[in-house]
């Protein structure tokens, strides 16, 4: 087995029929990849759809379960599978076609530990073609450590690249049980074991826009959960970059020096989604302060080629200067009561 394409799924009726016909329009046989697909309890006919597809196609599996959450069903999908390389994926979203074949050839002649690609979001679900051809000579081989050094900006989302099962394995990697700070540890973690990388420029997945996304929703318990998970995410960077800074090696600096970039912007925007969500100063200060507890305060590492505009520079003195701050929070509180 080649492939392991692993699926949580919660009441995707809409989406899911769209993922797996993306997922066997392929450019590989069937008997080289599997698709294992667990049911988080959904209320919908998310199962009975993927239960009509399985009748057809050998290849895939439904596994039923109670209530689990998705990052606990992720690890239970990472002990099904069977494939020399695991790819995860959302039910919500798909891939282009006939790219299956290509990514596992250029894996296995090259002997990755992480073949990663682009992604791209979008409110259509039709967006099938693949818009230029998989080449080989696009990207080069580097370590995990040189990619992380010399992408920044690299994003923690677990859909954008597969892993071999042998590197997970090893290093004994699995997902934690933080919706968001899951994907952060877990990608980062990877990237810094893998001896073996190459990253495409081609768009192979589609995440699709949902108004009831994490990132996307406006209601308040939703907006709640993403603040917090973003603030552990935040920490749970911070823990890593103490234990790379402990194993003092030369070859990390440039590693912590892009971490410690990526602990702030996580630490940043969630202040300001705070800010802007009108959320009680008390909570506010509450982040801060356990931001300060583990030395992650003031945001002294955010600044950079990306964000060094004035609007950035005015905000990030703002945060950094807590006096400025709660004086600022306390008038717009006293405001928006009065409205």
């Amino acid at each position: 087995m080649k492939l392991s394409i692993l699926i949580p799924m919660y009441n995707s009726e809409e989406h899911i029929g769209n993922c797996l016909d993306s997922l066997l329009t392929q450019n590989l046989p069937k008997e080289d990849y599997e698709i294992i697909i667990i049911d988080d309890e959904s209320s919908d006919k998310s199962a009975e759809i993927v239960r009509d597809y399985a009748n057809e196609h050998n290849n895939i599996s439904l596994v039923p379960q109670k209530n689990a959450g998705t990052f606990t069903t992720r690890n239970r999908l990472l002990k099904l599978a069977k494939g020399d390389y695991i790819y995860n994926l959302d039910a919500d979203d798909y891939i282009v076609h006939h790219c299956l074949g290509d990514l596992l050839a250029l894996a296995e002649n090259n002997d990755l530990d992480i073949i990663g690609f682009k992604s791209n979001d979008t409110v259509e679900l039709d967006e099938f073609e693949l818009k230029e051809m998989i080449d080989p000579k696009s990207s080069t081989v580097t370590t995990g450590t040189e990619f992380l050094e010399a992408n920044p900006d690299y994003t923690f989302a677990i859909w954008w690249y597969f892993v071999k099962r042998d590197l997970l394995e090893e290093k004994g990697i699995t997902f934690n049980n933080n919706q968001y700070s899951a994907d952060v540890m877990f990608t980062t973690t990877l990237f810094l074991g893998a001896k073996k990388v190459m990253v495409l420029p081609n768009e192979i997945h589609r995440y699709v826009l949902t108004p009831d996304s994490l990132m996307r929703s406006d209601d308040y318990e939703i907006i709640s959960k993403r603040v917090n998970n973003f603030h552990a995410a935040a920490l749970s960077m911070n823990d890593l970059i103490k234990d790379l800074n402990k194993q003092s090696s030369e070859k990390n600096e440039g590693v912590i020096r892009n971490l410690k970039l990526r602990r702030d912007v996580l630490s940043f925007f969630n202040i300001i989604d705070m800010i802007a969500k009108h959320f009680p100063k008390k909570d506010i200060k509450a982040k801060i302060e356990a931001l300060k507890k583990e030395d992650a305060h003031p945001l002294s590492h955010f600044l950079g080629e990306t964000y060094n505009s004035l609007k950035f520079r005015v905000l990030i003195f703002l945060i950094n200067n807590e006096k400025v701050l709660y004086t600022i929070l306390s008038v717009k509180s006293i405001f928006f009561r009065s409205r």
